[in-house]
């Protein structure tokens, strides 16, 4: 793997997500094989240094306290770490060595294939709230918990990780009362936000109680819990407005009596008056019919397989077209077809693609290694699959960069409520097959995920096509 990047002795495979402080990239060790997941912290200057690797002995003095199946493992760590490019250039670099989740996040999954049933959505809460459990007897609040940092480990059991906010329960100064105004806007509870002393182990129920609507609804509950915002308004009144305006295109109660107590009681305004982890394993709902470890994952790896089947189906398609002289895409009436693409030109695009002089990227070796539901593998060829892209993102109010030579994109598009920064990367996958990839560099995960279903509905409309 000579046109790799190093650390140290391991070999970096890809990255895996990109945070404020470190950047997490799938790494292997190429004497046994075997592929972890590496937290890196470049060394920026000694005030910079001094405060990153406060977060890393953090992170790593609360692993090492935990030891639980929904707790991810800590491997290793080295304060004094090289990073080798692959032009040659090296720095120097701290970084934690830990198990690989090959099934992704749960963000990604929820976002791409659905929200879970009730009964899977139970298990997945039982597996949320014993592994926090562990972290609050270990004496460990997380303060950041959320979507993006509850991962699904080969057999997809649920792992907690990013402990990078964590700290002893008892604060700094033994009084269990914490001040330090931090977390992800989204999840934090309402003293927070009003910046209040709180509790650890409340804000970490109060962000459990978040990932569980989502897990159900596949939407969160209000943008942020303060008591002007209007979702959270209704809620924390009792108002069954709340309840109503989100089973809008849902079955008819849809939200049982017993969820939508658990939900109120979890999310009150007032920290003393929600559940505590007790509370709620005794909740009616919390004891309600669950799934079985076998049927989850029987589920999770049938969502997979019906992507892949649709993916099969395109490339099959494009074949035939190719041999039937009907190539390219073509839109009438909103929708996408295979077709002759003479037209394409008529298209509002985002961003011009040029006919010539342009290479998909060829799929790295174990790219795959985790399961990343922000990006596709479709049947498409580079240059249909980057016109849709292009089609797609001329809807936004945004700017976008092609890369020199490649069918890659940078874009920034304007949201109602932020900036979304990222790059869709097209590449060839082999055997026809072409892997469309969505990374997120700044802004909202839950924007670029609305994006990126976009010009999947949009793929998926040609595929079938």
């Amino acid at each position: 793997m000579a046109n790799n990047s190093h650390l140290d002795n391991l070999v970096v495979l890809r990255g895996l997500g990109k945070g404020a402080t470190a950047k997490v990239k799938a790494v292997q060790d190429p004497a046994t094989g075997a592929i972890y997941a590496a937290k890196i912290l470049k060394s920026q200057g000694e005030a910079l240094t001094a405060r990153f690797r406060e977060v890393v002995q953090n992170e790593m003095q609360s692993l090492n306290r935990i030891h639980h199946p929904n707790i991810v493992n800590l491997i290793n760590a080295n304060e004094n770490g090289v990073y080798v490019k692959k032009n040659g250039s090296m720095y120097n670099c701290m970084y934690m060595l830990m198990e690989l989740c090959p099934n992704g996040e749960l963000f990604d999954i929820l976002f791409q294939s659905g929200k879970f049933d009730e009964r899977t959505t139970r298990f997945y809460f039982h597996q949320l709230i014993e592994g926090l459990e562990a972290c609050h007897r270990a004496g460990v609040t997380h303060r950041d918990l959320k979507p993006e940092n509850v991962l699904f480990d080969e057999a997809f059991n649920l792992k907690i990780t990013d402990f990078g906010f964590a700290i002893a329960i008892a604060g700094r100064d033994g009084s269990g009362a914490l001040h330090t105004h931090l977390g992800t806007e989204g999840y934090m509870a309402p003293e927070i936000h009003a910046r209040k002393a709180y509790s650890g182990v409340s804000v970490d129920l109060f962000a459990t109680g978040i990932i569980l609507f989502i897990m159900y609804s596949q939407n969160p509950p209000f943008s942020k819990a303060t008591p002007t915002e209007p979702y959270y308004r209704l809620l924390s009144n009792k108002e069954e407005r709340f309840w109503q305006l989100h089973s809008r295109n849902k079955a008819p109660n849809y939200y049982s009596a017993d969820f939508k107590s658990l939900i109120t009681d979890m999310l009150t305004l007032d920290p003393a008056q929600r559940l505590t982890i007790e509370q709620i394993k005794a909740h009616p709902w919390y004891n309600g019919p669950t799934a079985s470890a076998e049927e989850v994952g029987n589920e999770l790896r049938a969502r997979r397989q019906r992507i892949q089947e649709a993916a099969e189906r395109a490339r099959e398609q494009r074949l035939k077209s190719a041999a039937g002289n009907r190539p390219g895409i073509v839109c009438q009436g909103g929708r996408f077809y295979r077709g002759d693409d003479t037209g394409v030109s008529d298209l509002s695009l985002s961003f011009s693609i040029p006919q010539e002089d342009l290479v998909a990227k060829p799929l790295p070796a174990n790219f795959q290694a985790v399961t990343k539901y922000s990006q596709m593998l479709t049947g498409l060829s580079p240059q249909e699959a980057m016109t849709i892209i292009s089609i797609c993102l001329s809807d936004y109010q945004v700017e976008c960069e092609m890369s020199q030579g490649y069918y890659e994109v940078t874009a920034n598009v304007i949201t109602e409520t932020d900036v979304v920064n990222f790059k869709v990367t097209v590449y060839d996958a082999g055997n026809n097959m072409t892997l469309v990839s969505f990374d997120l560099l700044k802004g909202s995960k839950f924007d670029l995920m609305n994006i990126y279903r976009k010009v999947e509905e949009r793929i998926q409309e040609v595929q079938c096509s």
